[in-house]
């Protein structure tokens, strides 16, 4: 028996960051965002910021730097901010001696890029006991890390932000750092993400927030007032509803009255007028026992019909104003004259009675 196994201290989890990608959070204000509430067990990068900007005229939603003595934040509002994150700290803006205010920008033991003459106006480095240097611009830490986290602090935006990229030497500079990052952080190499949570962009959504702002308080409140109204009409309404007739009739009259819908619905009667016409000819055709015979002696016929009872129009003109007819009311009229020259060829003569008109 060797007796009981050696006793090992647990070893602590680490958390396989190169599984995730490196996320990017910018400051607006300092002490303005709650940095203490932000996940930082993944690799994190924290950018501070330091302009103070104003609207820019010419441009909806576009800002510029501030001028004079306050267009930058003051140094001494950052510490409370952070210290939840990396205890005691130092921010500080340095002026250059140097009027072109160029730095030499280097990594901690040159493990990573060198740029010098790198112009970074009012330079905002930060220092603490807690933070480990990753780049210095001359004497200045400006790219540092937390102790035993995998959170980052740039201290100046300038290294990344538009004025950042304005330049080749602060583009190319800018990567460089990114890269520095994710290398020391053993994140993904393919994946960088700046989060916009802090500025209150994403994040969970209350849709009952969002309902009562801008821009859908206007239809929320439509919607509320529509059920105020429907609400008011049902408590209002009195007595029995009123018997509504029946909806659809049977037979014959159901197929007559379906097909004059659909008709009115297309908006094609006038376009029937030449059709009823042929239907006056023929009912008076049928009335005059005329069927059956060739169509000439027809039309022979009713033309001497028409020159014995003298109709007020002949079929030949109303048949061409049928042809013709383009809205209701031309429609309405003709189809009454053919009506009166019907009434008229028929009058006096028994339906099935030869005709005494003859060739």
């Amino acid at each position: 028996y060797a007796g009981p196994p050696a006793y090992s201290a647990p070893q602590p989890v680490r958390i396989n960051t190169n599984q995730f990608g490196l996320r990017g959070y910018t400051l607006s204000r300092p002490q303005q965002n709650p940095v203490e509430s932000l996940d930082t067990a993944f690799p994190t990068l924290l950018i501070l910021s330091k302009w103070q900007t104003a609207p820019l005229q010419d441009r909806q939603d576009w800002v510029r730097k501030a001028q004079g003595p306050r267009s930058t934040f003051s140094p001494n509002l950052y510490p409370a901010n952070l210290e939840a994150l990396t205890g005691d700290i130092s921010v500080s803006q340095q002026s250059h001696t140097d009027p072109s205010g160029a730095y030499t920008v280097s990594s901690a033991g040159e493990r990573w890029s060198t740029a010098s003459d790198v112009q970074i106006e009012s330079l905002q480095s930060i220092t603490g006991d807690n933070l480990v240097t990753l780049y210095s611009a001359d004497t200045f830490p400006v790219l540092v890390k937390v102790k035993d986290t995998s959170v980052y602090i740039l201290s100046d935006p300038d290294f990344l932000n538009t004025m950042g990229l304005s330049t080749n030497i602060r583009a190319r500079l800018g990567v460089d750092m990114l890269d520095a990052v994710i290398e020391d952080a053993e994140a993904s190499e393919r994946v960088v993400t700046f989060d916009l949570s802090l500025h209150g962009y994403g994040g969970n959504v209350n849709i009952i927030k969002v309902m009562t702002q801008p821009p859908f308080l206007a239809a929320t409140l439509c919607l509320l007032a529509a059920g105020g109204l429907i609400a008011w009409q049902a408590f209002s309404r009195f007595g029995k509803p009123i018997a509504s007739g029946q909806f659809q009739t049977q037979g014959k009259l159901s197929l007559v009255e379906s097909a004059s819908d659909f008709v009115g619905l297309a908006r094609r009667e006038p376009k029937m007028a030449p059709d009823y016409a042929k239907i006056i000819r023929q009912q008076v055709i049928t009335w005059l026992s005329l069927q059956g015979r060739r169509p000439q002696d027809v039309d022979a016929i009713l033309q001497a019909r028409e020159e014995a009872l003298t109709p007020r129009f002949r079929f030949v003109e109303l048949e061409d104003r049928a042809e013709r007819v383009s809205d209701l009311t031309a429609l309405m009229k003709v189809s009454e004259d053919l009506q009166q020259w019907k009434h008229a060829m028929t009058t006096g003569h028994e339906m099935g009675q030869e005709n005494g008109v003859t060739l």
